[in-house]
């Protein structure tokens, strides 16, 4: 099965069930969203995604040449 996008390091976390509305309410703000993440095993998490308003509007800098949020905040701080 093929899937489109791009490949990036990530982080499995795991939240306690009674934190996860505060989380969702405190920590997850417009341009994120929260949608299916499919794995390297081809199993699939909830994580961070971005609006689809956002990426069609160019408004939010791609980071797809860092490969991940981590290597994204290093260059910047080269």
């Amino acid at each position: 099965m093929e899937h489109a996008g791009r490949q990036f390091e990530v982080e499995v976390w795991s939240l306690p069930l009674h934190n996860v509305g505060r989380f969702l309410r405190d920590g997850v703000k417009p341009p994120l969203c929260i949608g299916d993440v499919l794995l390297e095993d081809g199993s699939q998490v909830k994580g961070f995604l971005g609006e689809g308003y956002v990426v069609a509007n160019n408004s939010v800098e791609d980071i797809s040449q860092w490969g991940g949020w981590r290597a994204y905040l290093a260059s910047k701080a080269a």
